[in-house]
């Protein structure tokens, strides 16, 4: 990475958001490891874009904005391939708990992220950025592009069918 000059928002912005977006990546994409390296990504196009200054208007938007976008090309990457190669198609790797988590809690997020597995993108993103991470309406519509009422549809379909998947589990 090049130096960046005084008063650079950059490392402003990253220090501030880095574990918050690297978490809702992880929520997205169901791998910790992935969900890192979008992130680190993420901030990678920022600075070669645009040398490290955010003249959006939100700039924590304007990066998460990015961030989702690169988690949708890995997706329709990850799509092509297995296309290509249907003997092998994508390992799923999911997140690993720490040492002393409980096996309870191992399989109630595995059965989580099961349900999760099960929505399509669009729910899922509303999901996790609406009810995971609670932001409010107007930025999630701003991150990803769409309707605040699309995205207010989404979220409520996805939370109905999330916890029907996890009640039909029990």
């Amino acid at each position: 990475m090049t130096p960046t000059a005084a008063g650079d928002p950059l490392p402003a912005l990253y220090h501030e958001h880095a574990a918050l977006l690297t978490r809702r990546l992880r929520w997205l994409t169901g791998d910790a490891q992935l969900a890192a390296d979008l992130c680190q990504e993420a901030f990678v196009e920022v600075l070669s874009r645009h040398g490290g200054t955010t003249a959006a208007d939100d700039p924590a938007a304007w990066l998460h904005t990015i961030a989702i976008n690169r988690w949708r090309n890995h997706r329709a990457k990850t799509r092509r391939r297995s296309r290509l190669d249907a003997a092998l198609p994508p390992a799923e790797e999911r997140l690993g708990e720490a040492a002393d988590a409980s096996a309870r809690e191992q399989e109630m997020l595995a059965r989580f992220d099961g349900a999760l597995s099960g929505l399509c993108v669009e729910r899922r993103e509303a999901f996790v950025l609406r009810v995971i991470e609670q932001l409010p309406l107007e930025q999630v519509a701003a991150i990803l592009g769409a309707p605040m009422s699309t995205i207010s549809h989404r979220a409520a379909k996805a939370e109905a069918a999330v916890r029907a998947a996890l009640e039909q589990e029990r």
